[in-house]
């Protein structure tokens, strides 16, 4: 197995947990909200500084606005989370159905840190639209 293979292991691995764990956690998502939210929790860390300002009334636009910077990256991982989502759910942990992801058996939590608070509450408070709205204005 070459260098390449193990990295593309480790990055399936960790979107697995972290796909687990927003699952879990709202027991629904869409795979929108999946998408990015898994691209967040997987690149940035609560000490960048978008996450030290007071600001946190438009936490999904200021996380959604660093992703420019990272639109590639992006692009390509969307095929990872979507290959982890068919990995997921054809062993039967989740369910995929009119673009909503539903908890089967997911029980993985990647913790309790603070950024996945803040990227879980706004999974759960801003819609679909919204999170689209700014995907398309700043990726």
């Amino acid at each position: 197995m070459n260098n390449t293979q193990k990295e593309k292991i480790f990055i399936l691995a960790k979107y697995v947990d972290i796909i687990q764990s927003l699952v879990a956690d709202s027991n629904n998502i869409s795979i929108l909200k999946l998408i990015v939210f898994s691209f967040i929790l997987k690149n940035y860390n609560y000490s960048h500084p978008v996450f030290s300002s007071q600001i946190r009334k438009n936490l999904t636009s200021l996380v959604i606005s660093l992703m420019k910077n990272d639109k590639n990256t992006f692009f390509m991982d969307i095929e990872d989370i979507l290959d982890c989502l068919v990995l997921l759910e054809q062993n039967d942990l989740l369910k995929v159905n009119e673009g909503v992801v539903i908890n089967k058996k997911c029980s993985v939590k990647i913790g309790n840190n603070t950024l996945f608070k803040m990227v879980t509450n706004c999974a759960k408070t801003d819609s679909d639209k919204f999170v689209l709205r700014e995907v398309l204005n700043y990726v």
